[in-house]
Formats: structure tokens, sequence, C-alpha cells
């Protein structure tokens, strides 16, 4: 069958100004990209004599482009036409297509299976959930007619494509497919998103934390990556969001609450901000804190007495003690509770603290929250010490059954020299040269009031995590604090792994966790000593609380 490739066709006055008025609400992307047609596909996807062509995206709605001018030669295939882009393309909502005229030998529309197809850069695939309007007849009545696909955006897609059968071995009337144009349009509205917070009312008591689900909705195809902050928080309370970020436009984020025994109660409007380039948007959440109910007489130590605090009893070293490894003298003065109930512990150029359990503690969860951000990047001959020790009630000797959360630059001495100010160690049950094993970090400064730290120790491992807010000790570990580089020491002081993540820790014993993990029950002690010199500057670490939670 002899078949002219092009014909000229005059499109409708009803169709012209049915175009222009869609134009005038949307943009038609199809002419910034290149045409292609296919024909002789054996299924709807393939791309079977792709061809290009600028018959269908020239904006010129009378030529007609002829899919198989010769016509299908077997029965049951498929042809298109449509337009892939150099770059990704989103909101598209609507693609609209003229049918073109049947040819001579009345060939010129589909017999069945009308799709609309986009491209990811190497396939196509079948777009769901859009309808087109109107209805496809699969007749010759499709001949110099309009028909307009719409349904949801569709977004970050590199094609788009018209599909149907041709030559249908139950009809065998149309042996391909005709087309005049093919427009591809995008919204003119500017992408955008929505915040929200749920629920949007939160009760905490002063002293605890508490949570928001801030949730990120996209609108007319947005897709950006939305940065997350908050104000109007309470004196003594911190915000963190995990993630801090929400990224391809849509998603949530964790929005913890932490509060301090000293934060007022009362009821306050949080504002959540959402900012994405140049765009920003808002929600509020109402925070209700009420009293702690809690109080304390203020104490300050002396140098062999004993006092309660977190509920236990903890004895101050006596007088000519040293505290840890240091020089300096323990100074029972620079041991106080105030009136919140806050413990502080103070070293100063001349005097050291120190102070243990009049109890001992075994398997279980040990967790300290500290306040504000003294134990940050001291001066480096400080050390920060919260740890179960043995050898303080006789049961071993230093460099044994011994398991450490400490703050302190070692006078970059170190696994991590001049960037180290945190690490978790742990001393064998079975004396072992006085090695150990650790994981020493560089963490950030503390964006929150509070820090959580805390270790769960069993016979065959000890977990470690370093926390941003105050974390209830029943509560699974959250908003683990990412550190800027760590490495892990093995007994030797090689170091066995190294890199970035969060600050945590689980050390399983070195494949004899009898060997490795301490065993017995213990005394806990929390110091604040100098290592290898004098400091220069004190500093005092306060404490919020420390709580231990037996197995």
């Amino acid at each position: 069958m002899g078949k002219s490739r092009e014909r000229k066709y005059v499109a409708s006055l009803a169709t012209a100004l049915l175009l222009v008025c869609a134009a005038a609400a949307q943009t038609n992307i199809a002419p910034e990209g290149q045409g292609y047609y296919w024909y002789g596909m054996k299924t709807a996807t393939a791309t079977t004599n792709q061809t290009t062509t600028t018959i269908i995206n020239d904006g010129n709605l009378t030529d007609t482009l002829n899919c198989d001018v010769t016509g299908e030669t077997s029965t049951n295939r498929y042809e298109g036409a449509g337009v892939i882009f150099s770059s990704e393309q989103s909101n598209i909502t609507s693609v609209s297509f003229i049918n073109g005229p049947l040819d001579s030998n009345g060939n010129g529309n589909f017999e069945a299976n009308l799709s609309l197809q986009t491209y990811n850069g190497t396939s196509w695939s079948v777009v769901s959930g859009w309808t087109v309007s109107p209805a496809y007849p699969y007749t010759s009545a499709a001949a110099s007619k309009t028909y307009t696909f719409s349904g949801p955006a569709l977004n970050n897609v590199h094609g788009v494509r018209v599909v149907g059968e041709v030559r249908v071995a139950s009809i065998d009337d149309s042996w391909s497919w005709t087309v005049n144009e093919i427009e591809i349009y995008t919204s003119s509205a500017s992408p955008s998103f929505t915040l929200s917070a749920s629920p949007s009312t939160q009760t905490v008591t002063a002293g605890s934390n508490t949570s928001y689900t801030i949730s990120v909705a996209p609108v007319n195809g947005f897709t950006g990556t939305v940065s997350l902050t908050t104000s109007g928080l309470p004196t003594g309370a911190s915000g963190t969001f995990n993630p801090s970020s929400i990224g391809g436009g849509s998603g949530s984020s964790t929005l913890t609450i932490s509060t301090t025994s000293s934060t007022a109660a009362g009821t306050y409007t949080l504002t959540v901000t959402g900012t994405s380039g140049s765009l920003t948007e808002k929600t509020t959440a109402t925070l209700t804190v009420t009293s702690s109910g809690s109080s304390c007489a203020a104490y300050t130590g002396s140098n062999g007495a004993s006092f309660t605090w977190s509920g236990i009893t903890w004895n101050i070293d006596p007088a000519g003690s040293t505290a840890g490894g240091g020089t300096l003298k323990t100074a029972g003065s620079n041991i106080t509770v105030d009136t919140n109930c806050n413990l502080h512990m103070t070293i100063s150029t001349s005097s050291s603290a120190e102070m243990w359990s009049n109890s001992e503690m075994g398997f279980g969860t040990y967790q300290w929250v500290l306040s504000g951000t003294n134990y940050y990047k001291m001066d480096p001959h400080i050390v920060v010490g919260l740890f179960p020790y043995g050898p303080a009630n006789g049961q071993g000797q230093d460099g044994q059954n011994e398991i450490d959360v400490e703050f302190s630059n070692w006078d970059g001495q170190g696994g991590q020299g001049a960037n180290q100010n945190l690490d978790f160690t742990v001393y064998p049950s079975v004396y072992e040269n006085d090695e150990d094993n650790e994981q020493d970090m560089d963490v950030p400064a503390p964006s929150t009031a509070t820090t959580t730290a805390r270790f769960v120790w069993t016979s065959t491992e000890i977990q470690f995590y370093l926390m941003a807010g105050t974390i209830p000790i029943t509560s699974a570990p959250t908003s683990v604090i990412q550190n800027s580089s760590y490495v892990i020491l093995s007994p030797t002081g090689s170091v066995t792994s190294s890199g970035t993540g969060p600050a945590e820790w689980t050390f399983t014993g070195n494949g004899s966790p009898s060997t490795w993990i301490p065993q017995g029950s213990y005394l806990v002690g929390m110091n604040l000593w100098n290592y290898n010199g004098k400091p220069s500057t004190g500093t005092t670490v306060v404490y919020q609380s420390f709580s231990y939670l037996a197995p």
C-alpha cells in the first residue's frame, strides 16, 4: 500500500481555541525536547525503529506524521510518538495529542491499548492513575480529534510518549497511526510545600522530654530539600530534629524537645520553620511544661562526707586523695548540689573532684544526663570520668574491671590527637598488661540543653551511646550524636576501624567476653581530674541525673 508520510490537516476552530485556553493556564514544554516516533513494536514499552522527528512538537498543528507509511507488515504491532528531554522534567499535569486524519487507505487510528508512558532515561513505563478525555474510540472516528491525558503530577521524568496498538488481528482495519501534534503541559503554579506538626499539643514534666512529628508535603510537584528549625522554646529547653532536613519534597522528621528541671512551668507556642531555597513555610505546636515537683536542699560537700543525689548515696574522697590518675587532690567543696537537684563538680588549677557510689552495681543500664556544655573541649589536661571501677573495692588492679565514658582531649595524646574529646573504654576482667579496648571520637559542640551518656552492660557485650537531649533510661537509644571522626583501638593500641558516624559503640569482647568484659559488681565513680599536667583554667561540669537500671 503506497502511503504518504506527511499530510496537511487544518484543525477546527474549536480545537484551536481549546489548545489556546489550555496554554494560557499551563506551559507546553514539548518544543523543548527532541521528538521521536516508533513503529513495528511487539510490546507497548519497546523502542523498535526509534526515529527522530520535528513534526509532532513544532507547534504546527496541521502537519501530520504517519508512523509507518507502508503500514505494519504484521498484526498486533504498537506505534507511538513523543518527546525525550535532555534533563528531568517535573510537575507535568496533562498531555494532549491531536490524532491525525485517515490516509487514503483508511489508516490513522489506534485499534487497542492506548497508553501514556514516561521515560526514566533507560526505559519506558506505562503511567497509572491518569485518564484520557474524551474516551478514545479505537475506530476511524478518532481521526482529527484532540485527546487529553490528565492525572497526578508527573515528576522527574526524561520523556513522555503516546503509544497504541494497530492492525489488531481481530480488527485489521488501521495499519498505522497518524498524529499531528503532542503537547506536554506543566502547571504554571510554582512548586512549594506545606508543613504540619502532630500532635499539635504536648505536655511534659520539667526535666523530661517529648516529641512531635513534623511532616512536609509537596505542592505543585515540589521535590526540594526542606531544612527545619524551631523557635519559641522556654529557657532551659532545647529542640532537635531527626533528620534535620527532609529531601525529595516529602517526608517527616521527629522533633524532640528536651527540658531541664529548671525549665519554668507554663504553656509555650513553638514555631517550626521549613526552608528550601527562597521558600519558607511555618507551622506551630503547643508545649505545656508542668513542674517536676522535685527540689533539694543546697549542699556543699566536704572530704570524706556522704550525701544523697539521684536517689543514691555517694561518698566523697577523703582528704589527701587524688582524683583519677592525676596529681591534684580532691577538695570536697568542689562537689555541690543546687536546689534543683543538679550536681556540680568543679576542677580548678589546684584541686579536683571525685566521688563513689556507696553500693556496688553490676550488669544493667548506666546513664548520666549532663546539663550545659562545659564538658565540651575543656582545657586539654582535664578529664571527666563516669565509670564502674572494680579496684575501688578490691576487685582487681588498675587496668582491670573498668568501663569508662570519658570526656577529654588527653593533652592531645589520645587516639584522635588534638581532635579527641570523647572516648568509650573497656578494661578486661582478667588483667592484660594494662591493655584496653576503646573508641576515641571527635564529637560536635552540644546543640541541646542536655546530653545523655549511656552504656548497657551484659556478660557478652557493652553498648555505648552519646545522645542529644534527656532520654528516659527506659527508652530505646535515640537522637544519637554524630561524631566528626572516630578510631577504634585494639588492646595493643593499633587502629582496627576509623571513619565517621554515630557516637555509639558495641564491644563484644574480642571473641572472649569472659576475659575482655568485666563480669562483677563494682562501685561507680564520677570524677574531674587532671592528666599530664595541671590545667591552666578550671571548669564546672553539671549533671541533671544519674540512673541505673538492673537487667
